[in-house]
C-alpha cells in the first residue's frame, strides 16, 4: 500500500495525536520524559509490522517532503535557542562546549581522512563525521541532499565557476 503526500502527513499528525493522548494517560510515559512522536511512532510500527507479519501488506510512505520538513524544524529549534539559558548552565557548561568542539573537529578529521583515502570527496567525510555522529539521522539526511547538490554544482562546473548546462537526467 502506498502512501501519497497528503496521506503520509495526516498520518504523521494522527500518530502524534495518538502520542499526545498515551502521554497524557500514561503518567511513567512523562515522568521518562518520553516524546509524544515517540510513543505514538513506537505504537504505529508495532501495528504496521502486525500488518505486514499477518497480512503481507507493506506500508509505503511519501517521502517527498521529508527533507523540507527536516530543514524547517532544525531551523526551529534553532530559532528557539535562548543565550540566557546558555548563561545559566555556567563553568560546566563551557567546559562542555570546549570537549564537545573538540570531539566535532576529531570526527570530522577522521570522517574525511577516510574520504579522501578511499576517493570520496571531503564533502562525504564530514557527513560521515560530525553531521551523522553528532548531529544524528536527521541532520545527516538533510545534509546529504544540500551537500548531494553542491557536489553537483562542482561536478558540472568549469574552470571559471561558470555552470555547465549537463546535468544528470
Amino acid at each position: 500500500m502506498d502512501l501519497n503526500a497528503r496521506q503520509t502527513i495526516i498520518v504523521a499528525i494522527l500518530v502524534l495525536f495518538l502520542g499526545r493522548y498515551l502521554n497524557k494517560k500514561l503518567s511513567v510515559l512523562n515522568h521518562f520524559n518520553i516524546p509524544e512522536p515517540v510513543t505514538g511512532g513506537v505504537l504505529i510500527s508495532i501495528v504496521f509490522a502486525a500488518i505486514y507479519t499477518l497480512f503481507d501488506i507493506t506500508v509505503q510512505f511519501s517521502l517527498l517532503q521529508r527533507d523540507a520538513l527536516l530543514i524547517v524544524f532544525f531551523t526551529c529549534v534553532g530559532l528557539s535557542a535562548k543565550f540566557s539559558t546558555l548563561k545559566q548552565g555556567g563553568t560546566t557548561l563551557v567546559i562542555l562546549l570546549v570537549l564537545a568542539v573538540i570531539y566535532l573537529v576529531i570526527q570530522n578529521l577522521t570522517g574525511i581522512g577516510i574520504a579522501v583515502s578511499t576517493g570520496l570527496p571531503s564533502e562525504v567525510g564530514v557527513l560521515g563525521g560530525s553531521v551523522s555522529l553528532s548531529g544524528g539521522h536527521g541532520t545527516a539526511v538533510v545534509c546529504t541532499f544540500i551537500t548531494t547538490f553542491v557536489l553537483l554544482v562542482k561536478i558540472y562546473t568549469d574552470n571559471r565557476g561558470c555552470l555547465s548546462v549537463r546535468f544528470p537526467l
